[in-house]
């Protein structure tokens, strides 16, 4: 079985059923996919010669062929008519409300995941299976894996429960915890102290084989000895039973398993915290260039150099502590390249060896102390852990965990939400119509995970994410809806992201469901290189794009700022902490100041009347860093979001891909 990049083109008929059938009309195959060890990879949206290209196995004498993804979901391949020995996944259409509709995932077009394919012949036996990593186009393989230990760090966190003894470090700015390094550097020096001496004299077992030896020198003799002696007199070297040394014992494999797991911890802690330090360089950057001389408020001030003091504490504690991942690391690999634990990995267990030798009953029990230090997680949350970084909704999974993150940063909580998704994947196999409640004092907030919702069309939709806020005292909820898009938008162009903001975002503006308000919907997505948070001028902040990618999360944080500021008037909920802040009320604008984390952000209104808001007095709300208002440059200051003018008059339009038009 081999795995080919090829180009479909197809004819398309419509069906009286109203499907539409697409038949195969022409096949190019180019060339084989690349291996990383013993998994095929494959770009999502790759192009040749602009032909979208999809995934082809090529095999001899299969009957059927089906891919099968890592939640156990799985579809057959469509047997290509024009190629022999050819197999991929078919387009699927049907007409909805006037439009053609296709199903959004092609296999290796995009639908990313960790995928198995497996060929069978016509008694239903195996033929042959290849793995297959489909992998977003923005990313590459090394991103990629960064965003699956993200994942398995933001997972660690939700099962790690309050009640247990949390001595972490914390990345202020960010309100993330960090694993305790220097607990793990005492036990890593004690650990290579017990491992060197068994490299220096490693156990071993005797065992009992046949070997050529001269006839002079045996001392014991058994009875195929003796015959060969005698058949063979003239022999100097007869074949005779000896004793041997063999250093390989099982626990050698046992401990090369311990080194795989802490070479594992290592990589993930280094990996997130290296994401978190260019995170933390960006927000500097944006600080540091803010231009605010023009500003008066002393306090304003004094707490902005807070908290670049503060930034720079935790860009510090990140870079020295990269220093020590990386030592850990060298440490590891030293141990894995010696000769004794070049072997295959056996999990550990309580063997005599170690109960009773003193170097390998340390080692032994200095690993379990290391395991300690990380959450503990069941052999359920290991096994659903696994589900989530090998998902074919990776970045879906990737943006809900970090939405919930984000929940919990301001101090919106659900005890049990780590359980609350085990529970439902085991009965559905699948994340699918998941949902969970977070409060905060008298206020909750429902975050749903691709549920179906009644439109005004009559029809179901069914948005990535839907996230509910209300209070106490209100009966109405008010909705956002944001929806996750792989496309790379600045090259595939315009066309593309109209639609997707048609159909993902401005379309679930028309959910119909008693008692929930529409607010906003929104795309995020993967391209860098595009936002735009204010789409639609005449229904402000109703429409927006985003991206988010690992090392890059300000898009988020500004979606949740809007989310509690903007629309929920929060105004007093410190963004970065959920503490709350204090305001300095100075009539013609407020500022906030939190003195936990020292993020300070103003409230102020568009005052020109003579502009396109005539008699209307538009809100503006500007940050330190991460705005949904577009930034006047390096300014301390914001454009109006109507009249596209800065306090000076300035006026200053963006184009769909958030690029500025001066006017």
């Amino acid at each position: 079985m081999k795995l080919y990049k090829v180009a479909i083109q197809e004819n398309k008929r419509l069906l009286p059923t109203g499907e539409i059938q697409y038949d195969e009309a022409t096949v190019q195959i180019y060339e084989q996919l690349d291996r990383e060890q013993k998994t095929y990879v494959m770009k999502e949206y790759s192009r040749e010669q602009k032909s979208l290209l999809r995934i082809g196995v090529k095999i001899a004498e299969a009957d059927y062929v089906i891919a099968k993804d890592a939640w156990g979901n799985e579809f057959n391949l469509f047997k290509s008519i024009h190629e022999k020995d050819l197999w991929y996944d078919v387009r699927k259409g049907w007409m909805e409300n006037g439009y053609e509709t296709t199903k959004e995932a092609i296999f290796g077009s995009n639908a990313c995941g960790e995928w198995k394919i497996l060929a069978y012949r016509k008694d239903r036996s195996l033929l042959a299976s290849e793995e297959v990593r489909v992998i977003p186009s923005l990313l590459s393989a090394e991103q990629y894996r960064i965003m699956q230990l993200g994942i398995k760090k933001l997972f660690e966190e939700l099962v790690y429960q309050p009640g247990q003894n949390d001595d972490r470090n914390i990345i202020r700015e960010l309100q993330v915890p960090l694993f305790p390094i220097e607990n793990l550097q005492i036990l890593m020096s004690e650990w290579a102290r017990w491992l060197e001496q068994i490299e220096e004299s490693p156990s071993e077992i005797l065992y009992s084989t046949r070997d050529k030896r001269a006839v002079r020198q045996l001392k014991r003799w058994d009875a195929k000895a003796i015959l060969e002696q005698a058949l063979f007199p003239f022999r100097d070297k007869i074949s005779a039973r000896v004793s041997m040394k063999d250093v390989h014992v099982p626990e050698h494999r046992m401990i090369k398993w311990m080194l795989e797991r802490v070479n594992d911890r290592i990589e993930q802690e280094k990996t997130t915290e290296a994401s978190m330090l260019h995170q933390l360089k960006e927000i500097r950057h944006g600080i540091v260039g803010l231009k605010s001389s023009h500003e008066k408020d002393n306090k304003v001030l004094e707490t902005l150099e807070k908290r670049k003091q503060q930034i720079k504490k935790d860009i510090d504690l990140l870079e020295d502590r990269y220093v020590i991942w990386t030592q850990f690391e060298a440490v590891i690999n030293h141990y894995l390249t010696n000769e004794l634990f070049n072997v295959g990995e056996l999990e550990p267990e309580w063997t005599h060896l170690f109960a009773s030798h003193p170097q390998y009953r340390a080692v032994y029990e200095v690993y379990e102390r290391i395991g300690m230090l990380a959450p503990i997680l069941t052999s359920k949350e290991l096994e659903f852990e696994k589900s989530l970084t090998n998902s074919p909704h990776l970045y879906e999974v990737w943006v809900l965990l970090q939405l919930i993150r984000e929940l919990n940063r301001v101090k919106f909580v659900c005890k049990d939400v780590a359980e609350s998704l085990i529970s439902h994947f085991e009965k559905k196999r699948t994340l699918s119509g998941w949902r969970d409640m977070f409060t905060y004092e008298d206020k909750v907030v429902w975050l749903y995970y691709e549920c179906d919702l009644p439109h005004e069309s009559g029809k179901l939709v069914k948005p990535d994410y839907l996230l509910l806020f209300k209070t106490q005292e209100s009966d109405l909820w008010h909705a956002h809806t944001l929806d996750a898009k792989y496309k790379p938008y600045v090259d595939m162009g315009k066309k593309v992201l109209e639609h997707d903001l048609e159909r993902s975002g401005r379309r679930y503006l028309g959910i119909s469901k008693n008692k929930i308000v529409m607010k906003s919907a929104s795309v995020v997505h993967m391209d860098k290189r595009t936002n735009n948070w204010n789409v639609d001028t005449r229904k402000l902040y109703s429409l927006c794009h985003f991206h988010a990618i690992p090392g890059n999360l300000e898009g988020l944080q500004i979606y949740m700022k809007r989310f509690f500021h903007y629309f929920e008037n929060l105004k007093h909920l410190c963004p970065s902490c959920g503490e709350i802040a204090t305001c300095r009320d100075q009539n013609f604008k407020q500022t906030y100041i939190c003195d936990f984390c020292n993020e300070v952000w103003v409230n102020n209104t568009c005052r020109d009347l003579n502009r396109q808001h005539v008699k209307t007095k538009v809100r503006l709300l500007k940050y330190a860093s991460g705005n949904y208002y577009l930034q006047v440059g390096d300014d301390w200051n914001v454009y109006c979001p109507i009249c596209s003018s800065d306090v000076n008059g300035h006026i200053v339009k963006t184009d769909l891909f958030g690029e500025k038009i001066t006017h």
